[in-house]
């Protein structure tokens, strides 16, 4: 039995709900190619390891896939990873910038966002 692609398993759709809920895209320009392209060269591996097993793949097969492997998919999630760290590193230094580089605001913002979390599950549960 063949390998499915990654693309094509219903771990890839646990993934992508996953990274949709942290909303990457939303606030970074490269989150989505960079993800795109790395879930991309898993595929390209698979389809590499189907041309080397397959009975009826000629010599040059697996030598257009590997030049593809590497060549394709893989190169551009180099670009586009490092590019979506920076935008990362540069909003990371921004916010913390902005909190006056001090770990006890950060510390006072998560307890801060929990009480309010707790009020709005009270009134739901009062609200049943």
């Amino acid at each position: 039995m063949l390998a499915e692609p990654f693309s094509g398993t219903p771990y890839y759709d646990f993934l992508d709900s996953f990274l949709l809920g942290l909303q990457l895209e939303t606030f970074f320009d490269h989150a989505k190619g960079c993800i795109n392209s790395l879930v991309y060269t898993l595929d390209d591996y698979v389809y590499f390891n189907r041309n080397i097993s397959s009975p009826n793949a000629q010599w040059y097969d697996p030598v257009l896939n590997i030049s593809q492997l590497l060549a394709g998919n893989f190169t551009n999630s180099w670009v586009e990873c490092y590019q979506f760290g920076d935008n990362w590193y540069v909003d990371l230094e921004k916010r913390w910038n902005a909190f006056g580089n001090n770990f006890g605001n950060y510390t006072i913002a998560f307890v801060f966002n929990q009480m309010g979390n707790a009020l709005a599950f009270d009134s739901i549960i009062k609200d049943i």
